[in-house]
């Protein structure tokens, strides 16, 4: 996790100016329906997790982002041995996107990219971790409140997968969302 936000960091860094122009920052609270079936058995059909996205527009409406997210769940084995199970995952993401607008306060981002999973697994005393790369695709409908604070809501696709002891796993998967920004 260390190595993420380190990453993130550096993220920001690169992509703000030091005028701020064209630079947004936003939280938002996000639903995701997990791709794997196992994982879902394990911990779940939801997932609640934060994410915090930078954008810094380049010009036209083109931007960059970045992202980062993580969430942890626990669950257990199933019905027979009910031994309990934890699963951490953190996303760090990255990409371009293109912002438009609808009306003068109604805008909308479209964004693709590219995803580092970083997951571990825990179950029976014992513990598997790894890091698998993905894609990303996300859309989303701001709405402008006052000066530069917005709304957003978003709905977007994670995917990425990866095999564990000769097992393939599913990363990622549909996810909705809704969060506040400010934008300079």
């Amino acid at each position: 996790m260390k190595r993420g936000l380190l990453a993130l960091f550096l993220v920001i860094l690169f992509m703000a100016p030091v005028h701020m122009a064209g630079f947004s920052i936003s939280i938002t609270g996000n639903y995701l329906s997990p791709a794997d079936e196992n994982f879902k058995t394990y911990y779940g059909n939801s997932i609640i997790f934060p994410e915090l996205k930078l954008r810094h527009k380049i010009f036209a409406g083109i931007s960059l982002w970045a992202g980062y997210a993580t969430f942890s769940a626990a669950g257990t084995t199933g019905p027979v041995l009910q031994v309990e199970t934890k699963s951490i995952q953190s996303y760090i993401s990255f990409g371009l996107g293109y912002n438009g607008n609808l009306s003068p306060k109604l805008g909308y981002i479209i964004e693709v990219g590219g995803v580092s999973f970083k997951y571990k697994e825990e179950a029976m005393g014992e513990a598997v971790s790894d890091t698998a790369f993905g894609f990303r695709a996300d859309l989303a409908l701001t709405y402008k409140i006052v000066g530069p604070l917005f709304v957003e809501l978003t709905v977007g696709y994670l995917s990425g997968s990866d095999t564990i002891n000769g097992i393939d796993i599913k990363l990622g998967g549909m996810k909705a969302g809704a969060g506040l920004g400010v934008g300079f």
